[in-house]
């Protein structure tokens, strides 16, 4: 079962040396994926301050159509290292 809402989530001042995946990693592809009726919702979520050296990606996003991310702010970080692309995003809305 799954479903709920995830927000106002802060982060702040958080030194990486290395992550396999992404530096940020936001998903709601799991368990029924988008076929299940329970929707998650995620919004509202500020990272602040972040440094990382290595990661395959920044940021990595993979949310439903039917409830798309809301609301993520990223400020005065710094991602280095990628081994792809800086960031993947599917169906996220007011990034900045």
């Amino acid at each position: 079962m799954r479903g709920g809402v995830i927000e106002n989530i802060f982060v702040r001042d958080i030194e990486i040396g290395e992550v396999a995946q992404a530096a940020i990693d936001i998903t709601m592809l799991y368990e029924e994926g988008e076929s299940g009726p329970f929707v998650p919702e995620i919004r509202n979520l500020r990272v602040e301050r972040m440094s990382v050296e290595k990661s395959g990606y920044a940021i990595l996003v993979e949310a439903l159509e039917r409830s798309p991310l809301r609301g993520l702010l990223v400020r005065d970080s710094s991602f280095r290292g990628f081994r792809r692309a800086p960031g993947s995003m599917a169906c996220a809305i007011s990034i900045s």
